[in-house]
């Protein structure tokens, strides 16, 4: 099986007008993509929403772009927020080298006070198919994951939190997990597979100010590939991919 990752994290926050002001403490989404077989995988992770949020994804394709769209159509906006996890599964594209472009629509007819066409990021891979039928993708869209701030008290301060790094990566079937914390906070870490299963919760409790290190063992029926590591404290979130191989 031949696997591609490409990863990057961008901030969300600089593209959005008043008709979305949670990203003013929810901060940033991480893009990641990977190649298997005959499907592209698109993870947007940490998506910042209200938490009435349900994201109808459309993918289409002009040359060697592929353009994947998130509209919120809820209807009704919320007073909390939430960060979500949003997956499109895209299959039947002619071999090649594709970009593909993430945007996030929010709509006056959905409930938004303004109608914001959303940038949230690029990301480049290589599709070698064995077949090139239609082009067919589907999505997926986790459960909300709130902070146990009310809304109006949110406002995170840059370099309070950090996922800092994971090595090795690649690994097997042990790696160490590293980060930060300024302040004592309750810290979730927990393990998710490209589909978006939670594999393992490393770590759920209080976390004292300072620099932790979590080693983890993955099981041994754990397939090779890609799995995703996320850090939540609060209004923070950050996720890493990486590697295990067999």
């Amino acid at each position: 099986m031949k696997t591609i990752l490409v990863a990057c994290s961008l901030l969300l926050c600089n593209a959005i007008s008043s008709a979305q002001p949670l990203c003013d403490f929810m901060g940033k989404d991480s893009l990641f993509v990977a190649v298997q077989q005959d499907t592209i995988y698109l993870w947007d992770m940490a998506a910042c929403a209200y938490c009435s949020a349900t994201f109808d994804l459309h993918v289409t394709r002009s040359a060697d772009t592929i353009y994947v769209v998130q509209t919120d159509t809820a209807g009704q906006l919320a007073t909390c927020g939430c960060v979500f996890n949003l997956r499109a599964s895209i299959t039947g594209l002619p071999r090649g080298t594709y970009w593909i472009a993430v945007y996030r629509d929010l709509l006056k007819k959905y409930g938004y006070s303004d109608d914001v066409h959303q940038f949230i990021g690029a990301l480049q891979c290589q599709y070698e198919p064995a077949t090139s039928p239609a082009l067919s993708w589907n999505s997926y869209q986790s459960g909300c994951s709130p902070s146990s701030v009310p809304l109006q008290e949110r406002r995170a301060v840059p370099g309070e939190f950090a996922l800092l790094q994971i090595y090795p990566n690649p690994f097997n079937p042990s790696a160490t997990v590293q980060f930060r914390t300024t302040r004592t906070e309750y810290v979730v870490i927990k393990i998710f597979d490209i589909l978006g299963r939670e594999v393992q919760t490393l770590l759920a409790e209080n976390a004292t100010p300072g620099l932790h290190a979590l080693t983890f063992a993955m099981a041994k029926d754990s397939n090779s590939g890609i799995y995703f590591c996320r850090m939540v404290a609060g209004s923070f979130s950050q996720t890493r991919a990486m590697v295990l191989l067999r």
